[in-house]
C-alpha cells in the first residue's frame, strides 16, 4: 500500500505548544524559542570561570597579605628585643637601643623563609624610636586569572608596630 505524498497526517496541537490552529490550519511560527540553552549555558559558564577567578586571585591576595603580615609581626617582636643595656642597668628604665632594634628586625625578615617574602618588592622600612620599632613590608601580588581582565596586580603594605618590656 503506497501513502499518497499529498496526505496530511494529523497531530494534536499540545505536541507543538508554539503550533497555532487558524481556520482550520496548523501555522507554526517561523521564529521559535528553541535553541537558547546552548547560548545562555555559554554566557553562565563565562560568568562561572570569571567569578572562580576572581576567588582564586581574591584568596592569593589574602593569604599572601596574611604572609606578610606574620612577617611583620616576627620582625617587629625580634627588633624589641633590642633593649639598651647600659641604660636598663643604670636606670632599671626599659627603651630600646635604636640602632640594636633595626638591626634585630632587618636581619629577623632577612632570616625568613622564602615562601613568606616571595612577594617583598620593595625594602622594608625599619624605624626604631627609644619607645618601639615600627616594620613597614611593602609586597605586589600578581593576579593568576583576573589578569585577563587587568594588567596589574595588587599592592599590599603591612606594619606591625612592637614595644620592649621585661616580663617577671
Amino acid at each position: 500500500m503506497t501513502v499518497p505524498v499529498n496526505t496530511h497526517v494529523k497531530m494534536p496541537l499540545n505536541m507543538w505548544p508554539s503550533c497555532k490552529k487558524v481556520g482550520g490550519v496548523v501555522v507554526r511560527p517561523l521564529r521559535t524559542d528553541h535553541g537558547w540553552l546552548t547560548p545562555a549555558t555559554m554566557l553562565l559558564l563565562v560568568g562561572l570561570i570569571g567569578f572562580g577567578a576572581l576567588g582564586v586571585d581574591l584568596w592569593s591576595v589574602i593569604s599572601e597579605r596574611r604572609a606578610l603580615q606574620e612577617a611583620a609581626d616576627s620582625s617587629a617582636r625580634a627588633g624589641a628585643n633590642g633593649i639598651d643595656l647600659e641604660h636598663f642597668a643604670f636606670t632599671g628604665d626599659v627603651r630600646l637601643d635604636r640602632g640594636d632594634a633595626e638591626r634585630l628586625a632587618a636581619e629577623n625578615l632577612a632570616d625568613q623563609p622564602p615562601e613568606v617574602t616571595r612577594s617583598v618588592v620593595w625594602p622594608a622600612d625599619y624605624r626604631a624610636t627609644t619607645d618601639e620599632v615600627q616594620v613597614v613590608i611593602r609586597g605586589r601580588v600578581d593576579f593568576f586569572l583576573a589578569h585577563l581582565f587587568t594588567d596589574s596586580g595588587m599592592d599590599l603594605e603591612v606594619r606591625s608596630v612592637a614595644e620592649p618590656r621585661i616580663e617577671n
